[in-house]
């Protein structure tokens, strides 16, 4: 589990620098995905497709 913490915390530093960068945001999805967070994945995956939203 801490390790899935610390790659979302890498992700979410990441998307600071690129907000719109869908390939960060899938990432960010497939993590909470590994994690069993099937909420914050769907929310994530929705930024794929509209970037107005956050997770």
């Amino acid at each position: 589990m801490k390790q899935y913490d610390s790659a979302i915390a890498y992700y979410m530093k990441a998307r600071e620098y690129a907000p719109y960068d869908k390939d960060i945001n899938l990432s960010i999805a497939e993590t909470y995905i590994k994690m069993g967070d099937f909420n914050k994945s769907r929310k994530c995956w929705m930024l794929y497709w509209k970037p107005i939203r956050r997770c």
